[in-house]
């Protein structure tokens, strides 16, 4: 094995001056999609995501759930005479 020296990083960057104005509003970047598309094959290929994909349809297995007990409330209330889940 060969052993790599860890050399930190230094970041430095000129500060704006006082007067400067910044825009609010969000700056499109165009890489974004195809940076994360090359993440996510990378993590993909890797066998890094199946837990995580394994959460969200969790989640969205919940998510359906609790949407359908909230439609079945709703149904209550606007006709409580109501016995079953229809």
């Amino acid at each position: 094995m060969v052993a790599v020296p860890q050399i930190p990083w230094v970041m430095t960057w000129e500060k704006l001056s006082e007067n400067f104005v910044l825009d609010d509003e969000p700056v499109d970047n165009i890489s974004q999609p195809a940076i994360a598309a090359a993440l996510t094959e990378s993590l993909e290929l890797a066998g890094r995501l199946q837990r995580a994909e394994q959460e969200h349809q969790r989640a969205e297995q919940e998510y359906q759930r609790a949407e359908q007990e909230h439609q079945w409330a709703k149904r209550r209330v606007l006709n409580p005479m109501s016995k079953g889940v229809g």
